[in-house]
C-alpha cells in the first residue's frame, strides 16, 4: 500500500461506526442491575441480570454490544465486558464516569432497571486461533472490549492464540481497570503492557501503547491485531502496523 492509502485506510477504519445509530428502533427490554463496583478511579462496573434467553443467544462472540438507556437517557452504545458463555445469567458493563454518561451512573443503584438490546456487532474473531499470534492494542474504556476475548480463551484454552500481547494505556495509573484480572491473564499466557500517558517523574516506562509494542518488538509475521479504544491511537496504531507490513484484513474492530 502506498503511503496515502496506508493513511486513508487507518483513519476509516479507525472512525468506523455501527450501521445504524443507537437511537434507531430496536427491540428493547428493561433489566435489573444486580451489582454496581468500581474498576480503579475513573470507571463504574455493572453486572445486569439478563433473564431472556433470546438475548443470551445473540451474544456469540466476545467484543460484542448493544445499546444502553439508563432512564430518559438516549440510548448509547456499550460493549458487553465479560465473555459469551462467562456467565450465563449476566452481563457486564464498564462505565467511563468522564463520559456523558458517567453523571447518570453515579446515581445508578443496585436493583434499579436499565434498558438493553440485544448484542450486534460482529466483535472479535477469537476462535480457531491455535498457534496464532495476537497483539491487542487498548486505551481508556476500550479496555471492556478486549477484557471478553481473554476470558473467551481462558474459558476454553484450544481456543486460544499461541501468542498474545496486550497493550493497554490510560492517563494515570490509578485509572486502570480490572487490574486484579492482570495476573490471570498473564498465567493464562497473555504479555501485559501498561502505558500511562501522565507518568510522573522520575519513573520510567511506556507513556502511550505504541511506546510499549517499540521496545516489546514482537514477531508480526501472520499476527492477527485487535484494536479498541480512542480513534487518535487506533489509527496512529492501525498506520504504523501497516507500514510495518501487518496485512490488513489482519487488523480488527469490534464493530
Amino acid at each position: 500500500m502506498k503511503d496515502h492509502e496506508i493513511e486513508n485506510f487507518a483513519h476509516e477504519l479507525a472512525n468506523q461506526l455501527p450501521a445504524q445509530p443507537p437511537e434507531a428502533d430496536r427491540v428493547r427490554r428493561r433489566f435489573v442491575v444486580d451489582r454496581i463496583w468500581a474498576e480503579g478511579q475513573r470507571y463504574r462496573a455493572l453486572r445486569v441480570h439478563v433473564d431472556d434467553a433470546e438475548f443470551l443467544a445473540s451474544h456469540t462472540r466476545p467484543g460484542q454490544y448493544l445499546t444502553f438507556q439508563c432512564g430518559s437517557e438516549d440510548p448509547r452504545f456499550l460493549v458487553i465486558a465479560n465473555a459469551p458463555g462467562a456467565d450465563e445469567e449476566h452481563w457486564e458493563f464498564l462505565i467511563d464516569l468522564d463520559s456523558d454518561l458517567g453523571e447518570t451512573i453515579e446515581q445508578l443503584r443496585e436493583g434499579h432497571h436499565v434498558c438493553l438490546s440485544p448484542a450486534e456487532g460482529a466483535g472479535y474473531p477469537a476462535d480457531d486461533l491455535a498457534g496464532a499470534s495476537v497483539l491487542i492494542f487498548t486505551t481508556g474504556a476500550g479496555v471492556a472490549s478486549v477484557r471478553p476475548v481473554l476470558q473467551y480463551w481462558r474459558l476454553d484454552p484450544d481456543r486460544a492464540p499461541a501468542n498474545v500481547a496486550v497493550y493497554y494505556g490510560e492517563s494515570e495509573r490509578d485509572d486502570f481497570a480490572y487490574v486484579q484480572e492482570f495476573a490471570d491473564w498473564r498465567a493464562h499466557g497473555a504479555r501485559v503492557f501498561q502505558a500511562i500517558e501522565n507518568l510522573p517523574e522520575p519513573e520510567e516506562g511506556y507513556r502511550y501503547v505504541q511506546h510499549a509494542f517499540d521496545a516489546h518488538d514482537p514477531e508480526l509475521e501472520d499476527a492477527l491485531v485487535f484494536v479498541s479504544g480512542a480513534p487518535v491511537m487506533m489509527e496512529l496504531v492501525i498506520g504504523k502496523l501497516l507500514r510495518l507490513g501487518v496485512a490488513p484484513e489482519h487488523i480488527h474492530l469490534n464493530v
